[in-house]
């Protein structure tokens, strides 16, 4: 169920609603504080042990430091000095020798003044998403699955074990964003590369970065503010989102209750989108089938996409074939970092990994890198068709973090009863069935952790109360590349809001269902968003005397819209009225970003091209033709672009950041060049 009448309906009455809810609550003695999961005694949460790591001494006369006195506790991948990281493995842990330092992020963290309590469970060698880990404590029971990778340290977030505040995790497949929905905190995925791996045991180090949950918005953000030391804080990228864009297909693997966060998201945050849009002509709320377009633009992904099943609906075609290229791929980086290992396990070693592992072992290695190309190149042209989407736009993904709660959960809920002594039988389901069902629903939930896996983008999960259906359900953002406190400035000034509109949203479902023909498709937050953008461009242009500004001004309506086709037609038409070199300069190079849009990559290239003859120092149309350059595989050519756009504005991060990508697609060991 998708809701659309929820999320295009605007905020009136779905504020009216959560307002009622809260006044009810606080005349109740209630409070508005951010949603925290069931409670777990300390004996059910997945600790390996409890090494403690003090804090570093504070330099004299210092400022307090970000996370003085909090307790964290860290997955069992990072190095603490004199103890092996095992990796969630014996067989790991018995062939590996204690580390001599400590990881980066953990020396950031006791520098920051935090202490270590507890090394959290692992699943075995990055299998998983379970964070039972074979050399793990088993106390919960096994429907409440952590969920990803780096489950345990949710847990013991969730539950305040050991009086545990934050915990460190690392994410390739969802492996924090996962476990903080389904355990009920706040958890965080940064950029790739932005917080240092170094001293972290990696499943697949393309995609693999430190994470980290807290059971707080501010808190998440404290260690933000510890761990992300090369890319500090500044006023453009903590900038909250001036548009949503709700991704469609991302709904469509989801439950219920995961569909009514998106909803609650959308009637928190209606209003305050309405307003931007009046006053601007430009943000809103409107959706997207992200993998219809990426499928559009993408030439490789549509190559995957036709070698999976036919059977495959053409609606989550294009997360399906994401999907695909995360698996192969981090199947393939796995077994070259654990590979090598696994074969060189003795008798007695390779018995202490568990069956399960060693299939998986064998099914990476029956992989050939060879046979990536495709997946490669489809990877890269993701990165830059979402790139282009977020990055520069203020715009921001969201869809649920997961399908919704775990099968055994859903299926087992008055268990809950018993459990809590509250009686109810509990329904005991066949294990086959249980297996299918929790198959499915890992399934569901890969196509939703996947694309920032592949693209590196970062991603905030907020999560729901357990009260009204919120258990295992968190609610994702995306945004641009290197935008990380963009994402955590949502956490912290929405989440609280999001979280406490979620129960009456659930509550009053079937009756927004009722009136969901009430709200033409085309109206709402995206109808409305068009309408202001093509009044304020109308507006903004008609002091223009270029003959063609009329046009340019719809062009850029149409572009704001979404509707990328209309924009080139409308930009051409504007060129064909003539202009000054200046002016048609700067329709060339928007044609070029439209072109983007829509895949035609060589046209793209061409505007940028002429754009740069009609104004040399347009640093927009180098770094497009730049990206044109890039998706189409001429990297030097594209390297050379970023160059020149730096040359002119030495600040512009993106063409840094573009240049050090592009060396090292090249293999260049030049270091960037300084035209400060």
């Amino acid at each position: 169920m998708v809701l659309p009448a929820l999320f295009f309906a605007g905020a009136a009455s779905i504020g009216a609603l959560a307002l009622r809810r809260r006044r009810r609550r606080r005349g109740e003695g209630g409070d508005a504080s951010p949603p925290s999961s069931e409670k777990r005694s300390d004996a059910r949460v997945p600790f390996v042990d409890r090494t403690r790591v003090p804090a570093s001494a504070p330099s004299p006369g210092a400022a307090v430091r970000p996370l003085e006195g909090l307790k964290y506790a860290v997955k069992d991948v990072f190095a603490i000095e004199g103890r092996v990281a095992s990796f969630g493995s014996p067989a790991w842990r018995a062939t590996h020798d204690p580390a001599t330092t400590a990881a980066r992020a953990v020396t950031l963290c006791a520098d920051a003044g935090a202490v270590g309590v507890g090394v959290a469970a692992a699943d075995e060698l990055g299998f998983g998403v379970t964070a039972r880990s074979s050399s793990a404590p088993r106390g919960a029971p096994a429907r409440r699955i952590p969920g990803g990778r780096s489950g345990g340290g949710a847990v013991a977030v969730a539950s305040r074990a050991a009086g545990v505040d934050f915990a460190l995790g690392t994410d390739a497949s969802g492996g924090v964003r996962v476990p903080a929905a389904l355990a009920g905190c706040y958890g965080f995925r940064p950029t790739q590369g932005a917080v240092s791996a170094s001293g972290v045991t990696r499943h697949a180090p393309s995609m693999d970065t430190v994470g980290w949950f807290a059971r707080d918005p501010e808190t998440l953000a404290k260690v933000g503010e510890a761990l992300m030391d090369k890319a500090p804080r500044t006023p453009t990228n903590s900038e909250l989102p001036t548009s949503l864009l709700v991704v469609e297909d991302a709904l469509d693997a989801g439950d219920k209750n995961a569909a009514c966060a998106v909803g609650a998201a959308c009637g928190a945050l209606g209003e305050r989108f309405a307003k931007v849009t009046r006053a601007t002509g430009e943000g809103g709320i409107s959706r997207i089938n992200l993998g219809a377009h990426l499928l559009k633009i993408c030439p490789s992904l549509r190559e995957v996409a036709r070698a999976l099943s036919p059977e495959t609906e053409e609606r989550s075609a294009g997360l399906a074939a994401l999907r695909e290229c995360h698996r192969l791929l981090v199947a393939a980086e796995a077994w070259k970092e654990i590979g090598p290992w696994y074969r060189a396990c003795d008798v007695a070693t390779n018995a202490a990994i568990t069956p399960r592992a060693r299939e998986l072992l064998e099914a990476c290695a029956a992989i050939e890198p060879e046979s990536l190309a495709t997946i490669r190149r489809a990877r890269e042209e993701a990165r830059v068709a979402v790139g282009l989407l977020l990055d520069g736009t203020g715009a921001a993904l969201v869809f649920p973090t997961t399908p919704g709660a775990t099968p055994g959960a859903a299926k087992k809920a008055k268990d809950d009863e018993d459990e809590d002594g509250n009686g109810g039988e509990v329904r005991r389901v066949n294990e086959d069935e249980e297996a299918a069902a929790m198959e499915t629903w890992r399934e569901k939930c890969s196509r939703l952790v996947c694309v920032c896996d592949l693209v590196g983008f970062p991603q905030v999960t907020i999560p729901m109360p357990r009260e009204g259906g919120g258990a295992g359900v968190g609610l994702s953002f995306v945004v641009g590349p290197r935008r990380d406190f963009s994402a955590l400035a949502i956490a912290q000034q929405w989440g609280a809001k999001i979280a406490e509109a979620f129960p009456a949203i659930v509550q009053n479902e079937l009756a927004l269902e009722r009136r969901k023909t009430q709200t033409p498709p085309s109206s709402g937050a995206n109808g409305a968003a068009a309408a202001a953008a093509a009044a304020a461009s109308a507006a903004a242009g008609s002091g223009d005397s270029a003959p063609g500004e009329a046009l340019k001004a719809r062009g850029n309506a149409a572009f704001k819209a979404g509707e990328h086709a209309e924009a080139v037609k409308l930009y051409t038409a504007a060129l064909d009225k003539g202009g000054n070199a200046r002016w048609r300069s700067i329709v060339l190079s928007n044609r070029a970003m439209a072109n983007l849009k829509v895949g035609s990559y060589a046209e793209a290239e061409e505007d940028c091209t002429k754009a740069l003859e009609g104004d040399p120092k347009n640093v927009k149309a180098l770094l497009r033709r730049g990206a044109a350059r890039s998706v189409s595989g001429n990297y030097l050519e594209s390297l050379e672009d970023y160059e020149a756009a730096l040359r002119l504005e030495p600040k512009n991060k993106d063409a840094r950041a573009e240049i050090e990508r592009m060396k090292n697609i090249l293999g260049e060991a030049t270091p960037i060049p300084d035209f400060d």
